[in-house]
Formats: C-alpha cells, structure tokens, sequence
C-alpha cells in the first residue's frame, strides 16, 4: 500500500507546483476549531521551526502560517516533514 501511495506522490509532484512550508510557524496548544478562524489573535501564540523532528508530547495542536500562493493555475502540492508524518490542511 506504501508503494502506490508513494507511486501516486511521486506522480502527482511531476505535475504539481510545490510550495514548501518548511519553516517558522506560529503554535497554539488550545485544542479548538476557534483556532483555525481568520480573526483568531495568534500574536502571542509560540513559535516553532518546521520540520521539526523531536516529538511534542502534546497530540493535538494548531499551526498557523501565512504563505503567499505562487502564480499558477497549476494544482498545488503540500510538504511538510515527512511521508510517516500526518497534518490536516
């Protein structure tokens, strides 16, 4: 199963515009869709380097990051850390 989800990656990629989000995000422990709201205050959330390989000991957190969407009509592709690694967008 690893290998055609792995096959279907690279596949998508080839024609893919990636836009990596490796770097400062903000952090937010408060486990609470209010979180993801636009208007929520994030300016004294922490902040944290991604991909960042040391375990949290928290299961559930928020990361914000505001990234400017490349000039593309092409579909866009998402990588953060690694392929073991799981993150809702």
């Amino acid at each position: 199963m690893k290998t055609i989800y792995l096959l279907l990656l690279v596949a998508t990629s080839a024609v893919a515009q990636s836009e990596n989000l490796s770097g400062t995000w903000k952090l937010s422990l408060i486990d609470s869709p209010d979180q993801a709201q636009p208007q929520t205050d994030d300016s004294t959330w922490s902040r944290v380097t991604l991909p960042h390989r040391t375990p949290r000991p928290e299961r559930m957190y928020w990361l914000r990051r505001t990234v400017a969407a490349p000039a593309s009509a092409d579909p866009l592709l998402v990588t953060v850390g690694l392929v073991s690694e799981s993150y809702e967008i």
